[in-house]
């Protein structure tokens, strides 16, 4: 068995260590491995803990969320994003909950479902008590301030 590194662009560089090497991963909370054929790798294959397993998840499923808002599936987006905060929440994520729900108040807005888009975003910042509902006093005093 021939013990080359294979890089991103799957070009045969032996003993290079690359960063975006993916038979080179040993810092990303996990340790990867490769088999090898004719100097070729064939799978990289990673054992990751499970909590960095389930942050590596959530994290793909923000990034398809991204890619379904920017096609105009703002409703699939918003599914793919819930499912990702609930495994944030799992795991114990907190500090990414704020931006995914920020998402979630875009696609909302997007929906046209703009009571719902205002919670989810007072929810992630932090104002939960906060309401969204504009009062008929509240636009007269705006309006007779000339705002």
């Amino acid at each position: 068995m021939y013990n080359s590194r294979v890089g991103v662009a799957g070009a045969a560089r032996p003993g290079t260590g690359a960063s975006g090497d993916a038979c080179n991963i040993g810092g990303a909370g996990g340790l990867c491995s490769c088999r090898y054929w004719g100097g070729m790798a064939l799978t990289p294959t990673c054992h990751y803990s499970e909590g960095t397993e389930m942050r590596l998840l959530a994290q793909t499923l923000d990034i398809q969320g991204n890619l379904q808002q920017s096609r105009g599936q703002a409703q699939e987006a918003i599914k793919t994003w819930e499912k990702a905060a609930q495994i944030y929440a799992k795991i114990g994520e907190r500090g990414v909950l704020e931006p995914n729900e920020i998402n979630q108040a875009q696609a909302l807005q997007d929906l046209g479902l703009y009571p719902r888009a205002c919670m989810k975003l007072m929810s992630a910042l932090g104002l939960e008590n906060a309401e969204c509902e504009v009062t008929a006093a509240q636009l007269e005093r705006r309006s007779s301030r000339g705002g």
